[in-house]
């Protein structure tokens, strides 16, 4: 064993699983959804110095463990369920190998085993990736809107909060509601609205640069983490945009037990270029070009090979789609405030976490938190009153 716990060959990892489920089975532990979740979370313990850019922060860490073991009503859960489910039973099948000494049970276990136990990492290494990138590309977005000092208080809400429901509400107050009404404020004292009579409508016009004015902007690049820097490099990359070609079609069919209500191909396609982080991603198709530069010709352990890879893919989507689908959710859950059909059109446009698409988001969200302070503050009159949006040209195009 390594000094921070983690087992560091194929034994000693059996080994301490099986350590896990005897004492669980001497604690009485027999309720197969929380035998499962105790045997994954001792699994997390064990394999985390396998798991590329496992976070550092103890809320982040609590996060992904979180979205791994927890049981929602969402079918990628099942998959994950499926898979625990198998490594439990095939744990008493090995303990039985090892203690009978039957070199055969114990030689087909272990290959078991060892497979199931990279499907449950992939699974974890794909909400890691996809919390990662989350993360990374809100935080940037927090730095270009409000400059760098803003970075300290997102860092806090990290520190402070999983990136569950209360992360995203104290995201919400900080970096929407809060500057919203600041530039409104400021707004008003500067008489920087606009009246006019149309017809017989008295109209004014609040102009949404003077809230976007008072935000600090931050100048000048900023350096990309490794998982924004794999992620951007699904578009400007060659030879990863094949990769990333292999891989759509490939979670096309493995992630088809998830419906297109929860799943669109839009959805399917941000997921694979998440995918496309993992080295998996490439060996797969390392191994898919081999097959077709024989022609189709392979043999069985190529082919049995080459599917295994498929199911590391599958499973690295797996874990995406838990990342990317609860955080919608969770964001989805902090828009208090806002119309139900506004929710929706927001948490559609948050399916995609690319930086140029949640900048959209941003702002979106601010326009509509203006207009939700102004009805908030019309009182008895909001009846009489109609709230709409304009986009006018800041400067004539031939100056653009």
């Amino acid at each position: 064993m390594t000094e921070n716990g983690n087992a560091t060959t194929r034994d000693q990892r059996f080994t301490t699983y099986l350590e896990h489920l005897n004492k669980l089975k001497d604690d009485r532990v027999t309720l197969r959804e929380v035998l499962e979740r105790e045997i994954l979370l001792g699994f997390i313990r064990t394999n985390r110095s396998s798991i590329n850019e496992f976070p550092l922060l103890d809320t982040q860490q609590q996060t992904v463990i979180e979205l791994m073991c927890q049981r929602l009503d969402h079918p990628a859960y099942d998959y994950i369920h499926k898979l625990s489910g198998n490594f439990v039973a095939l744990l008493g099948h090995y303990r039985k190998a090892v203690v009978n000494k039957d070199q055969e049970l114990l030689h087909n276990t272990t290959r078991l085993l060892a497979n199931t136990e990279v499907l449950l990492i992939k699974c974890m290494q794909g909400i890691v990736y996809s919390i990662g990138l989350i993360t990374d590309n809100f935080e940037e977005l927090v730095i270009r809107l409000f400059g760098q000092r803003a970075m300290d208080e997102f860092s806090d809400m990290l520190k402070t909060h999983q990136m569950g429901p209360a992360f995203w509400k104290a995201f919400m107050l900080r970096f929407v509601a809060t500057p919203v009404a600041l530039g409104h404020e400021q707004l008003l004292q500067a008489q920087q609205f606009v009246l006019s009579k149309e017809g017989r409508m008295l109209v004014v016009r609040y102009p949404y640069d003077a809230i976007a004015g008072q935000m600090q902007a931050a100048t000048g690049k900023l350096e990309k983490t490794r998982i924004q820097k794999a992620f951007e490099s699904t578009i400007r990359d060659y030879e990863v945009r094949r990769t990333l070609k292999l891989v759509h079609n490939a979670l096309s069919k493995g992630l088809s037990f998830i419906p297109p209500e929860l799943l669109s191909k839009g959805d399917v396609g941000s997921i694979a270029r998440i995918a496309c982080i993992d080295t998996a991603a490439k060996e797969f198709h390392d191994a898919y070009q081999t097959k077709l530069q024989r022609k189709g010709v392979e043999n069985d352990e190529e082919r049995v090979q080459l599917k295994f890879l498929m199911d590391q893919v599958t499973a690295i989507g797996v874990g995406s789609a838990i990342g990317v689908s609860i955080t919608q959710q969770n964001l989805a859950a902090a828009m208090m405030g806002l119309a139900a059909s506004t929710v929706e059109a927001f948490t559609a446009m948050g399916r995609n976490f690319r930086l140029a698409n949640i900048r959209r988001f941003m702002h979106g969200l601010l326009e509509e938190h203006l207009i939700l302070r102004l009805k908030e503050q019309a009182g008895d009159d909001l009846s009489k009153m109609q709230f709409m949006k304009s986009r006018i040209r800041r400067a004539p195009a031939a100056q653009v």
